[in-house]
This record gives structure tokens, C-alpha cells and sequence, in this order.
């Protein structure tokens, strides 16, 4: 005999909860959830409707679509990766994979997860991943080594400091191309200048190519037996780039003779850097990659080419840029150095589309919307400036007011 019957059913967005009381013994029977689905933009699940931000996708199983990171990046590179790096002046070493901070050491070298923050190396890429990347305002990140700067965040990364993989004299930044010191060079790269025993003078070297061909460095001043050449210009070229992710040219080397130097070394390359979310990215401070000047050695003559620009990548559903993102090339060097001390052409600039000045009778870097100018002959050959780099931004919501130089590409980031 059923006493006290009583059937109580409540409707879940997807499967149905029933209560059933059978004299006084009660039981609860949960039907199996009903398969994930999408309606509209939303995604149905067992714990009940999702909005999705930019779609849902019906593939199996129904989703919320998601970023799909460029240059073979993949959300596997995150797993136990949950920090949230956030402090103060940092050096993201790419061939190693160590962090150093200003109270020691942040994450020690080598592969994998240590201190919540994953490394690897792909495609000559150093990918550090996190849950998070925060540059406050009065700080700077910088990086160095043998490959392309990657920051990989499950979450967001926020710019408001200074980030910098731009190059140094020779050194280039992360992935960057060296300055020339005397010794081969590739075609994008920047000739070097002869040395002219007959007049004791050096020819300038060119810049670094990259968005368009480095600038040529000048002759030397003729004599009896004519002028000497200078370097030519290293020719455009594909690198620096953002897909795949790869550095600047270096500028060539001015005066030299049996790959020894009389003049001024090149300029190195900008560097390679991504910033990767699977949310947002944030700028309003400033992200350069710029080339190093050419130099001229004390009391010489023949100055060494500008590099060039590296490559930005900005890679998320929605980036917002109010600061800078900068790919400059650098100047190059004096066509005679009358000091004591070894002088250079200006590095590439930092937060802004200004030309990066050659020393005396050296060429200015390229910016993108000024190409790099060539040396002149004054008593030696001035280098010649190193060309700009290349900046991509690719998202589904962009916010653009801020400065990009040379002007950035601007893409659809990929979804599934």
C-alpha cells in the first residue's frame, strides 16, 4: 500500500532531478545529464548555460571557441603552469629558460614546469608560460639569448612598464642577428666596407635589412687610384617576421681588410618577441624591439652599419593598445671619429616613429614610414641605417589608439 505519495520533478536546463517519497523512504534518482549543446551563443552543460564570446562551436564536444595560437603554440604548453608573474625587473633568458629578478633568481633554467612557470623551446622559440603576465608601470622586462621571446598566458597579460628585446652594440636581442665584425655575412644582412690603405681611410658598411633594404654605406673619399666601396645595404628580406617568429638583420662592419676590422662594427638586430593569451592583452606602456647603431672606432674612419628592427606578435581575442609597440631600425655610424672613445649611431627609438640619428655623415634608421638613409663620404664613409622591423597584431576585438612603428598587420586570430 503507497502512503504519503509524492512525485516532485524539477527541470535542470539539461536533464531532469526527481524526487520520488514511497511511504516514508526517500530516494533521488538524477537522469544522466543530456548532451552538451549549443543555442545561440550559449553553451549547455551539466552546470547549466555559458555565454560564449565569440561563438560556439558544435564540433564535438560543443564549445565556447578559443583561441588557436600562431607558430605552433598549443594549450598543452600551460598545463601546471599557474603562476602570476608579476615582479619587479625581470631578464627572461631565451636559450636557458631562467628568470632573473632584481632579488635573485625568479625560475631556475631548464625545460618544464619549475616555480609555476613552464618552458620550452619550439621552432627556435623560448615559450614561457603562466597563468598570468602583469609588467607594472615603473618596471622593465627584458630578454636576451638564442631564441625568440614567447610569453604564454591561460589568462591575460598586461602591459604597463617597459619591454625590451631590443639589440645592444653587436648583441642582438632574443633571436637577433649580431652586429658585423668583420667576416661573412648573409644577404640580409649589411655589407661590409673596404679598408683604402692608399688614404688610411675606411668605407662605411650598409644596415641591416628587414621591411625594406638597409641603407648603403659610403665610398671612401677618392684618391689617385679612385674611391674604395662601401657596403651595400643588406636587401629586404623575409625576416624579421612574425609568423614564424624571427629577429633582425645586423648592420655590417665599416673598414675592413682581410676581415679585420678598421673602422666601426654593426649594429645588431632587434629581437623577436610574442605576446600570447588565451583572453586579452592589455598595452599601455611601451614593447620595443629596435636595432643597435653602427659605431666608429676611436680616432677612425669608416663607420659600421645600422641593425634592423626585429618583430612584435600580439596574439589574443581582444587586445587593447593605448602605449607603443616599436620595430625601429638603428643608425649608423660616423664616417670619422676624432675621439678617444668609440662612438655610435643612435639605437633604434623607443615609444615613438622618430628616425634613429647616424652619427656624423651616417645614415638614419628606417622606421616603416621612413626608409633608412645611406651613408656619405667625409673623410671616411658613413654607415648606412638599418631598416624596420615588422609588428602583427591578430585578435577578434581590437582596441588600437596607441603608437605602432613601422604601422602594424592586422589580422583575424584563428578560433576552433
Amino acid at each position: 500500500m503507497l502512503h504519503n505519495a509524492k512525485v516532485v520533478s524539477r527541470v535542470l536546463a539539461l536533464g531532469v532531478l526527481t524526487a520520488c517519497r514511497f511511504g516514508f523512504d526517500e530516494k533521488i534518482y538524477e537522469d544522466a545529464c543530456a548532451a552538451t549543446a549549443c543555442v545561440a551563443d550559449e553553451v549547455y552543460d551539466c552546470t547549466g548555460a555559458h555565454a560564449c564570446d565569440f561563438g560556439c562551436a558544435t564540433s564535438a564536444p560543443p564549445h565556447c571557441l578559443a583561441l588557436v595560437p600562431s607558430n605552433g603554440i598549443t594549450v598543452a604548453l600551460l598545463a601546471g603552469a599557474t603562476a602570476r608573474v608579476f615582479n619587479t625587473n625581470l631578464t627572461f633568458d631565451t636559450t636557458s629558460g631562467a628568470i632573473l629578478g632584481d632579488a635573485g633568481v625568479v625560475r631556475d633554467a631548464g625545460t618544464g614546469v619549475k616555480s609555476g612557470i613552464g618552458f620550452a623551446v619550439i621552432d627556435e622559440m623560448g615559450v614561457f608560460s603562466a597563468s598570468e603576465f602583469s609588467l607594472l608601470g615603473t618596471t622593465t622586462w627584458t630578454a636576451a639569448g638564442a631564441n625568440s621571446l614567447v610569453l604564454f598566458a591561460a589568462n591575460s597579460i598586461a602591459i604597463a612598464g617597459v619591454l625590451d628585446g631590443g639589440a645592444n652594440g653587436t648583441v642582438g636581442g632574443p633571436h637577433g642577428d649580431n652586429g658585423g665584425i668583420g667576416g661573412p655575412r648573409d644577404s640580409c644582412d649589411g655589407g661590409d666596407g673596404a679598408y683604402k690603405f692608399s688614404n688610411t681611410t675606411g668605407a662605411g658598411a650598409g644596415g641591416g635589412g628587414g621591411a625594406t633594404s638597409g641603407g648603403d654605406g659610403a665610398a671612401t673619399p677618392a684618391d689617385v687610384n679612385g674611391a674604395t666601396g662601401g657596403g651595400g645595404g643588406g636587401m629586404a628580406c623575409a625576416w624579421p617576421s612574425t609568423v614564424p617568429l624571427r629577429g633582425g638583420s645586423g648592420g655590417g662592419a665599416g673598414g675592413t681588410e682581410l676581415m679585420v676590422i678598421r673602422g666601426g662594427a654593426g649594429g645588431a638586430g632587434g629581437g623577436a618577441i610574442a605576446l600570447v593569451a588565451m583572453t586579452s592583452v592589455t598595452i599601455d606602456g611601451a614593447i620595443g624591439v629596435p636595432g643597435a647603431g653602427g659605431s666608429t672606432i676611436a680616432s677612425g674612419s669608416g663607420g659600421g652599419g645600422g641593425g634592423a628592427g626585429g618583430a612584435v606578435l600580439i596574439e589574443s581575442l581582444t587586445v587593447t593598445l593605448r602605449g607603443s609597440i616599436t620595430a625601429n631600425g638603428g643608425g649608423g655610424g660616423a664616417s670619422v671619429n676624432a675621439s678617444p672613445s668609440p662612438v655610435s649611431g643612435e639605437r633604434g627609438h623607443f615609444g615613438d616613429a622618430l628616425a634613429a640619428i647616424g652619427g656624423a655623415n651616417g645614415g638614419n634608421g628606417g622606421t616603416g614610414v621612413v626608409a633608412p638613409t645611406s651613408g656619405i663620404t667625409s673623410g671616411g664613409g658613413g654607415g648606412g641605417g638599418g631598416a624596420a622591423g615588422a609588428i602583427e597584431i591578430k585578435s577578434r576585438a581590437m582596441t588600437l589608439t596607441g603608437v605602432t612603428s613601422p604601422l602594424s598587420v592586422r589580422s583575424q586570430a584563428a578560433l576552433e
